[in-house]
């Protein structure tokens, strides 16, 4: 007789996650969820992790580690486990946005920062944390340049609820992760400024029209604009009220004050110096411009934005 399918045992991989707020608590419940994974939590605040062990014993063991923290202690974190990894370490970041100083995006830090040859893949779409958490499902496309690498994190992911696509356009996917938090804060300011679904929706297509407008000026794919990474995690992050991008330019408009720890907000000088601060080509990211950088009043900006002439 046939032994049942659900008798055979389920490979477990061993698994670590760096930061162990909002997003890395999701990633985590994922895992668990599905049942393929150990994992293990480590953070720079150990409050957030009972029991903590060092950062040592948590990383050298495991097969994959994935880094769920802001872009501005990215590169400090992947310098701290390097000297833990194992050679066949599979590094996968949830990191969207550009690192201030040098103006790299997460996959130019990895390429900086990993050994030749070390494995790694970016992980992006519409993955809100409070949803995940409530086992509401996601999406998301690994950007990585190994079809291997998309394989082990799609089995990983497979019973999770987490959809997962394969895309080998892993910078179009990092600059995609920087621009939908960006013009997700326009949607903010749209909704503080108190515009409608009709108006919001013109907006969000002006939005797609300059993401792909920009991934073909840095050589990246135009496609990758309507990707989960892109056009999916744009609309989740843009429309939900989960959103802290969304949720900072809203507040923007209200209260004339900015939180400058949105990654939206965090990435946008950067953002506009990768664009050779060449806005005018780009119109709602000019707006944006003359709203963060130049401090023009919202209402103004975006009305006219709104009204201006277009020849299609």
């Amino acid at each position: 007789m046939e032994p049942s399918q659900t008798n055979v045992p389920r490979k477990v991989t061993r698994v670590a996650i760096i930061g162990a707020g909002d997003i890395g608590q999701a990633v985590g419940h994922l895992l668990e969820k599905a049942g393929t994974a150990r994992v293990e939590f480590w953070d720079k605040m150990p409050d957030k992790v009972p029991h903590q062990r060092s950062l040592q014993d948590v990383v050298a063991p495991v097969k994959i580690v994935f880094f769920c923290l802001p872009s501005w202690v990215f590169r400090e974190a992947v310098m701290s486990c390097l000297p833990h990894m194992r050679k066949g370490t599979v590094v996968v970041s949830l990191a969207k946005g550009i690192e201030k100083d040098t103006n790299k995006t997460i996959d130019q830090l990895l390429e900086e920062l990993l050994p030749q040859g070390m494995s790694f893949a970016l992980l992006a779409g519409p993955m809100l944390a409070k949803e995940i958490s409530e086992d509401l499902g996601g999406a998301a496309t690994v950007g990585t340049r190994k079809q291997s690498t998309y394989t082990k994190l799609a089995e990983l992911f497979a019973e999770s609820g987490l959809r997962t696509e394969f895309s080998a356009d892993v910078h179009g996917i990092a600059l995609t992760s920087v621009m939908k938090n960006v013009y997700a804060f326009s949607l903010g300011i749209a909704d503080g400024l108190g515009w409608g679904g009709n108006k919001k929706g013109w907006l969000t297509a002006r939005a797609i029209e300059e993401m792909q407008a920009v991934l073909k000026v840095m050589g990246a794919k135009k496609g990758t604009a309507v990707s989960p990474a892109g056009l999916a995690d744009f609309i989740a992050t843009g429309f939900s009220c989960y959103s802290r991008n969304r949720q900072t330019g809203d507040e923007l408009v209200r209260t004339g004050q900015c939180n400058l720890q949105s990654e939206g907000v965090s990435s946008f000088s950067a953002f506009m110096t990768l664009l050779n601060g060449e806005t005018a080509p780009y119109p709602l990211v000019h707006a944006l411009k003359r709203v963060l950088v130049d401090h023009e009043d919202a209402c103004l900006v975006f009305d006219s934005f709104f009204h201006e002439t277009r020849h299609a």
